[in-house]
Protein backbone atom coordinates (compact mmCIF):
# COMPACT_ATOMS: atom_id res chain seq x y z
CA UNK A 1 0.00 0.00 0.00
CA UNK A 2 1.42 3.42 -0.95
CA UNK A 3 0.77 6.67 0.84
CA UNK A 4 2.29 10.13 1.09
CA UNK A 5 4.73 10.23 3.99
CA UNK A 6 4.11 13.34 6.12
CA UNK A 7 7.81 13.58 6.96
CA UNK A 8 9.55 13.42 3.58
CA UNK A 9 6.34 14.16 1.59
CA UNK A 10 7.07 11.37 -0.87
CA UNK A 11 5.10 8.26 -1.76
CA UNK A 12 6.41 4.98 -0.39
CA UNK A 13 5.19 1.77 1.23
CA UNK A 14 3.67 1.83 4.68
CA UNK A 15 5.51 -0.11 7.35
CA UNK A 16 4.64 -3.69 8.18
CA UNK A 17 2.74 -3.57 11.47
CA UNK A 18 3.61 -7.17 12.37
CA UNK A 19 6.57 -6.38 14.61
CA UNK A 20 7.41 -5.31 18.15
CA UNK A 21 6.73 -1.63 17.45
CA UNK A 22 3.09 -2.26 16.54
CA UNK A 23 0.64 0.04 14.77
CA UNK A 24 3.29 1.92 12.80
CA UNK A 25 1.79 4.42 10.41
CA UNK A 26 4.86 5.35 8.40
CA UNK A 27 8.25 3.87 7.63
CA UNK A 28 10.27 6.67 6.07
CA UNK A 29 13.16 5.13 4.13
CA UNK A 30 14.59 8.53 3.27
CA UNK A 31 14.99 9.58 6.90
CA UNK A 32 15.48 6.14 8.48
CA UNK A 33 12.60 6.14 10.93
CA UNK A 34 9.29 4.57 11.82
CA UNK A 35 6.46 6.70 13.18
CA UNK A 36 3.92 5.23 15.58
CA UNK A 37 0.26 6.28 15.36
CA UNK A 38 0.45 7.79 18.87
CA UNK A 39 2.43 10.72 17.41
CA UNK A 40 -0.78 11.89 15.69
CA UNK A 41 -3.57 10.72 18.02
CA UNK A 42 -5.60 13.59 19.51
CA UNK A 43 -3.24 16.17 17.99
CA UNK A 44 -4.40 19.23 16.08
CA UNK A 45 -3.13 19.83 12.55
CA UNK A 46 -0.59 22.35 13.85
CA UNK A 47 0.54 20.01 16.64
CA UNK A 48 1.09 17.25 14.08
CA UNK A 49 3.27 19.55 11.99
CA UNK A 50 5.27 20.61 15.05
CA UNK A 51 5.86 17.02 16.10
CA UNK A 52 7.01 16.11 12.59
CA UNK A 53 9.34 19.11 12.61
CA UNK A 54 10.81 17.94 15.92
CA UNK A 55 11.30 14.42 14.52
CA UNK A 56 12.90 15.72 11.33
CA UNK A 57 15.33 18.02 13.13
CA UNK A 58 16.29 15.20 15.49
CA UNK A 59 16.99 12.97 12.47
CA UNK A 60 19.01 15.71 10.81
CA UNK A 61 21.41 15.64 13.78
CA UNK A 62 21.18 11.85 14.40
CA UNK A 63 20.57 10.08 11.05
CA UNK A 64 20.77 6.55 12.50
CA UNK A 65 20.31 5.02 15.92
CA UNK A 66 23.66 3.20 15.73
CA UNK A 67 26.51 2.22 13.40
CA UNK A 68 24.36 -0.63 12.08
CA UNK A 69 21.94 1.96 10.68
CA UNK A 70 19.06 0.88 12.90
CA UNK A 71 15.85 2.81 12.18
CA UNK A 72 14.66 5.17 14.89
CA UNK A 73 11.15 4.50 16.25
CA UNK A 74 9.15 7.57 17.26
CA UNK A 75 6.12 7.48 19.56
CA UNK A 76 4.27 9.97 21.77
CA UNK A 77 3.45 9.39 25.42
CA UNK A 78 3.09 11.86 28.28
CA UNK A 79 5.40 10.12 30.71
CA UNK A 80 8.44 10.94 32.83
CA UNK A 81 10.14 7.67 31.96
CA UNK A 82 12.77 7.44 29.23
CA UNK A 83 12.15 4.61 26.70
CA UNK A 84 13.92 1.38 27.62
CA UNK A 85 15.11 0.60 24.08
CA UNK A 86 17.89 2.87 22.82
CA UNK A 87 16.31 3.26 19.36
CA UNK A 88 12.91 4.49 20.59
CA UNK A 89 12.29 8.22 21.01
CA UNK A 90 9.38 9.80 22.87
CA UNK A 91 8.32 12.87 20.88
CA UNK A 92 6.77 14.25 24.09
CA UNK A 93 10.34 14.73 25.37
CA UNK A 94 11.51 16.28 22.08
CA UNK A 95 8.79 18.93 22.27
CA UNK A 96 10.22 20.41 25.48
CA UNK A 97 12.89 22.09 23.35
CA UNK A 98 10.66 23.15 20.44
CA UNK A 99 11.08 26.79 19.20
CA UNK A 100 7.49 27.91 19.80
CA UNK A 101 8.17 31.64 20.08
CA UNK A 102 8.99 33.77 17.03
CA UNK A 103 12.53 34.73 18.12
CA UNK A 104 13.67 31.15 18.68
CA UNK A 105 12.03 30.05 15.45
CA UNK A 106 13.70 32.88 13.51
CA UNK A 107 17.08 31.91 14.97
CA UNK A 108 16.52 28.28 14.01
CA UNK A 109 15.57 29.29 10.46
CA UNK A 110 18.71 31.44 10.12
CA UNK A 111 20.92 28.55 11.21
CA UNK A 112 19.09 26.27 8.76
CA UNK A 113 19.73 28.73 5.91
CA UNK A 114 23.39 28.74 6.83
CA UNK A 115 23.50 24.93 6.66
CA UNK A 116 21.96 24.86 3.18
CA UNK A 117 23.60 27.99 1.77
CA UNK A 118 26.92 28.47 3.61
CA UNK A 119 28.76 30.88 1.30
CA UNK A 120 28.19 34.61 0.74
CA UNK A 121 27.67 34.02 -2.99
CA UNK A 122 24.72 31.64 -2.46
CA UNK A 123 21.23 32.80 -3.37
CA UNK A 124 17.95 30.97 -2.75
CA UNK A 125 14.28 31.10 -3.62
CA UNK A 126 11.07 30.61 -1.69
CA UNK A 127 10.56 27.47 -3.75
CA UNK A 128 13.98 26.23 -2.54
CA UNK A 129 12.76 26.17 1.04
CA UNK A 130 9.65 24.23 0.10
CA UNK A 131 11.57 21.61 -1.88
CA UNK A 132 14.93 21.39 -0.07
CA UNK A 133 14.65 20.06 3.50
CA UNK A 134 11.65 22.27 4.39
CA UNK A 135 11.22 20.94 7.94
CA UNK A 136 14.54 22.51 8.95
CA UNK A 137 12.51 25.75 8.94
CA UNK A 138 9.83 24.51 11.38
CA UNK A 139 6.83 25.02 9.04
CA UNK A 140 3.35 24.54 10.49
CA UNK A 141 1.33 24.28 7.25
CA UNK A 142 3.49 21.92 5.18
CA UNK A 143 0.88 19.17 4.82
CA UNK A 144 -2.09 21.56 4.50
CA UNK A 145 -1.86 22.12 0.74
CA UNK A 146 0.81 23.77 -1.41
CA UNK A 147 -0.94 27.16 -1.51
CA UNK A 148 -1.09 27.44 2.27
CA UNK A 149 2.47 26.13 2.65
CA UNK A 150 3.71 28.64 0.07
CA UNK A 151 2.05 31.52 1.93
CA UNK A 152 3.77 30.40 5.12
CA UNK A 153 7.20 30.37 3.49
CA UNK A 154 6.52 33.80 1.94
CA UNK A 155 5.78 34.99 5.49
CA UNK A 156 9.06 33.49 6.71
CA UNK A 157 10.93 35.44 4.03
CA UNK A 158 9.01 38.59 4.98
CA UNK A 159 10.04 38.29 8.65
CA UNK A 160 13.70 37.69 7.73
CA UNK A 161 13.61 40.60 5.28
CA UNK A 162 12.04 42.98 7.83
CA UNK A 163 14.82 42.06 10.26
CA UNK A 164 17.31 42.80 7.45
CA UNK A 165 18.72 39.27 7.66
CA UNK A 166 18.05 38.59 3.96
CA UNK A 167 17.73 40.81 0.89
CA UNK A 168 16.12 40.50 -2.52
CA UNK A 169 18.67 39.99 -5.30
CA UNK A 170 16.55 39.09 -8.33
CA UNK A 171 12.80 39.86 -8.52
CA UNK A 172 10.25 37.94 -10.62
CA UNK A 173 7.09 40.03 -10.56
CA UNK A 174 4.80 37.37 -12.04
CA UNK A 175 6.24 34.45 -10.04
CA UNK A 176 7.22 35.66 -6.55
CA UNK A 177 8.27 32.17 -5.45
CA UNK A 178 11.06 32.48 -8.06
CA UNK A 179 12.47 35.63 -6.40
CA UNK A 180 16.13 35.16 -5.45
CA UNK A 181 17.35 36.17 -2.00
CA UNK A 182 20.66 36.17 -0.15
CA UNK A 183 21.87 36.58 3.41
CA UNK A 184 22.86 40.14 4.32
CA UNK A 185 25.77 41.30 6.44
CA UNK A 186 23.38 41.59 9.41
CA UNK A 187 22.14 38.07 8.73
CA UNK A 188 25.65 36.61 8.61
CA UNK A 189 26.61 38.52 11.75
CA UNK A 190 23.54 37.15 13.56
CA UNK A 191 24.45 33.61 12.44
CA UNK A 192 28.00 34.07 13.78
CA UNK A 193 26.53 35.29 17.07
CA UNK A 194 24.23 32.26 17.31
CA UNK A 195 27.03 29.84 16.41
CA UNK A 196 29.33 31.43 18.97
CA UNK A 197 26.60 31.03 21.57
CA UNK A 198 26.18 27.40 20.50
CA UNK A 199 29.87 26.67 20.95
CA UNK A 200 29.88 28.44 24.31
CA UNK A 201 26.83 26.56 25.55
CA UNK A 202 28.13 23.02 25.16
CA UNK A 203 28.32 22.97 28.95
CA UNK A 204 25.74 21.40 31.26
CA UNK A 205 25.62 22.63 34.84
CA UNK A 206 25.27 20.06 37.64
CA UNK A 207 23.09 21.09 40.60
CA UNK A 208 23.49 18.72 43.56
CA UNK A 209 24.74 18.26 47.09
CA UNK A 210 28.50 17.95 47.61
CA UNK A 211 28.00 15.34 50.34
CA UNK A 212 30.37 12.39 49.99
CA UNK A 213 27.43 9.98 50.13
CA UNK A 214 26.27 11.06 46.68
CA UNK A 215 29.68 11.46 45.06
CA UNK A 216 28.96 8.38 42.92
CA UNK A 217 25.99 10.26 41.41
CA UNK A 218 28.27 13.18 40.49
CA UNK A 219 30.60 10.78 38.66
CA UNK A 220 27.64 9.18 36.85
CA UNK A 221 26.34 12.64 35.85
CA UNK A 222 29.73 13.64 34.45
CA UNK A 223 30.12 10.44 32.42
CA UNK A 224 26.58 10.68 31.00
CA UNK A 225 27.05 14.35 30.04
CA UNK A 226 30.34 13.56 28.29
CA UNK A 227 28.76 10.59 26.50
CA UNK A 228 26.02 12.92 25.22
CA UNK A 229 28.62 15.24 23.68
CA UNK A 230 28.57 18.01 26.32
CA UNK A 231 30.96 19.28 29.00
CA UNK A 232 29.94 18.86 32.66
CA UNK A 233 30.25 21.89 34.95
CA UNK A 234 29.98 21.59 38.73
CA UNK A 235 30.87 24.71 40.67
CA UNK A 236 33.15 22.97 43.20
CA UNK A 237 35.51 22.06 40.34
CA UNK A 238 35.96 25.68 39.24
CA UNK A 239 39.00 27.68 40.41
CA UNK A 240 38.11 31.31 41.19
CA UNK A 241 38.65 34.10 43.75
CA UNK A 242 35.12 35.52 43.64
CA UNK A 243 31.99 35.14 45.74
CA UNK A 244 30.31 31.82 44.96
CA UNK A 245 26.85 33.00 43.86
CA UNK A 246 27.97 35.25 40.96
CA UNK A 247 30.05 32.33 39.69
CA UNK A 248 27.06 29.98 39.89
CA UNK A 249 24.87 32.51 38.06
CA UNK A 250 27.52 32.98 35.38
CA UNK A 251 27.94 29.25 34.77
CA UNK A 252 24.19 28.57 34.62
CA UNK A 253 23.70 31.50 32.22
CA UNK A 254 26.41 30.08 29.96
CA UNK A 255 25.24 26.47 30.05
CA UNK A 256 22.67 24.92 27.75
CA UNK A 257 20.97 22.94 30.54
CA UNK A 258 21.05 22.00 34.20
CA UNK A 259 21.08 18.44 35.53
CA UNK A 260 19.63 18.28 39.03
CA UNK A 261 19.96 15.50 41.62
CA UNK A 262 16.99 14.93 43.94
CA UNK A 263 18.49 12.12 46.01
CA UNK A 264 19.38 14.54 48.80
CA UNK A 265 16.98 17.43 49.39
CA UNK A 266 19.57 20.13 48.75
CA UNK A 267 18.23 23.69 48.93
CA UNK A 268 21.06 25.00 46.77
CA UNK A 269 20.20 22.57 43.97
CA UNK A 270 16.55 23.66 44.08
CA UNK A 271 17.62 27.32 43.93
CA UNK A 272 19.96 26.69 40.97
CA UNK A 273 17.25 24.76 39.10
CA UNK A 274 14.78 27.59 39.71
CA UNK A 275 17.26 30.17 38.44
CA UNK A 276 17.83 28.07 35.29
CA UNK A 277 14.08 27.74 34.66
CA UNK A 278 13.77 31.51 34.99
CA UNK A 279 16.27 31.79 32.12
CA UNK A 280 14.26 29.29 30.03
CA UNK A 281 17.03 26.68 30.38
CA UNK A 282 16.34 22.97 30.22
CA UNK A 283 16.35 21.36 33.69
CA UNK A 284 16.70 17.59 33.82
CA UNK A 285 15.78 16.23 37.25
CA UNK A 286 17.05 12.81 38.34
CA UNK A 287 15.97 10.76 41.33
CA UNK A 288 16.72 7.28 42.62
CA UNK A 289 13.59 5.22 42.04
CA UNK A 290 13.53 3.67 45.52
CA UNK A 291 13.75 7.09 47.17
CA UNK A 292 10.91 8.54 45.12
CA UNK A 293 8.64 5.69 46.24
CA UNK A 294 9.43 6.48 49.91
CA UNK A 295 6.80 9.04 50.99
CA UNK A 296 9.08 10.27 53.82
CA UNK A 297 11.92 11.11 51.42
CA UNK A 298 10.08 12.14 48.26
CA UNK A 299 11.19 15.38 46.52
CA UNK A 300 9.18 18.53 47.10
CA UNK A 301 5.72 18.50 45.51
CA UNK A 302 6.54 21.34 43.06
CA UNK A 303 9.49 19.58 41.45
CA UNK A 304 7.77 16.18 41.66
CA UNK A 305 5.35 17.38 38.97
CA UNK A 306 8.20 17.77 36.48
CA UNK A 307 9.40 15.05 34.12
CA UNK A 308 11.95 13.13 36.21
CA UNK A 309 14.47 10.44 35.29
CA UNK A 310 13.99 7.59 37.75
CA UNK A 311 17.00 5.28 37.99
CA UNK A 312 17.76 1.96 39.68
CA UNK A 313 21.57 1.90 39.64
CA UNK A 314 24.51 3.94 38.33
CA UNK A 315 24.52 2.36 34.88
CA UNK A 316 20.79 2.90 34.55
CA UNK A 317 21.30 6.57 35.50
CA UNK A 318 24.12 7.05 32.97
CA UNK A 319 22.16 5.42 30.14
CA UNK A 320 18.92 7.31 30.79
CA UNK A 321 20.55 10.70 31.38
CA UNK A 322 22.74 10.52 28.26
CA UNK A 323 19.67 9.58 26.21
CA UNK A 324 17.53 12.39 27.67
CA UNK A 325 20.26 14.97 26.98
CA UNK A 326 20.60 13.81 23.36
CA UNK A 327 16.85 14.00 22.85
CA UNK A 328 16.06 17.30 24.55
CA UNK A 329 19.13 19.51 24.85
CA UNK A 330 19.53 20.99 21.39
CA UNK A 331 21.75 24.02 21.19
CA UNK A 332 20.62 26.64 18.68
Amino acid sequence: MNNLCPLCRKSHELADCAEDFDTILYKCSEYQCKIHESVFVEASDVDKERRLNAIYNFLYEHPYADKHKTFWRFFYEKTNEAPHEFYKVNVFHLMSNYPYDIEKRTNAILLALNKLYPTMSDSFKIRDLLENKPRLFYPECLNMGREKALKEFVSIYSVLSNLKYIELRVAHKDEPDENEYALTYDGLRKINELQSKTNHSKKIFIAMSFDKSVEYIEFAFKEAILNAGFQPMIIKDKEHNNYIMPEIFYEIENSSAVVMDLTLQNHGAYFEAGYALGLNKQVIACCKEALFKDSAKQPHFDIAQKSIIFWKDEQDLKDKLAKRIKYTVIVE
